[in-house]
């Protein structure tokens, strides 16, 4: 699935879910990624707590079904997403083009040592990538740059 935000700012699972929390320069939402759903968007909303000021979060008090809850982002300000999930997938940051970036899929593999060209996928040649990771669970992985992508699995 893609989704366009307007210039994600950053982006973040909540722990334990495939629910995905967004903040952009407009506000908050979070999406259900494994349905596409929205459950909750808030215009305006900083992705701070009432009475505090982050101006570069690495993480955000969520809203809807996570109100209260802090969920640990990633973006421009820099925290880190996943980069592995529990049954052996990878992502990594490619820039064979600097300063043009992009994002690779290492497929698990049972080879200990050895790593070859035919194990990694390149996701998507971006310009500049804001963040990538997986979900706790590894069925979810979103790729942000000026739009977001999520893909899915079972």
């Amino acid at each position: 699935m893609e989704y366009f935000f307007e210039m994600p700012v950053a982006m973040g699972f909540a722990p334990g879910t495939e629910w995905l929390v967004v903040l952009t320069h407009d506000g908050l939402t979070v999406v259900d990624a494994k349905t596409g759903e929205t459950l909750a968007d808030e215009p305006g909303h900083s992705g701070n707590a009432e009475g505090e000021c982050d101006p570069y979060p690495v993480s955000v008090v969520g809203i809807g079904p996570l109100i209260g809850q802090r969920i640990p982002v990633a973006g421009l300000w820099g925290g880190g997403l996943k980069a592995f999930t529990p049954d052996g997938w990878q992502v990594r940051r490619i820039a064979p083009n600097w300063p043009y970036e992009g994002m690779v899929l290492k497929v698990p593999c049972d080879r200990a040592s050895s790593e070859s060209v035919k194990d990694f996928l390149v996701v998507k040649d971006w310009g500049s990538l804001r963040a990538f990771g997986f979900s706790d669970s590894g069925q979810s992985l979103v790729v942000a740059s000026e739009f977001l992508s999520l893909w899915t699995r079972d």
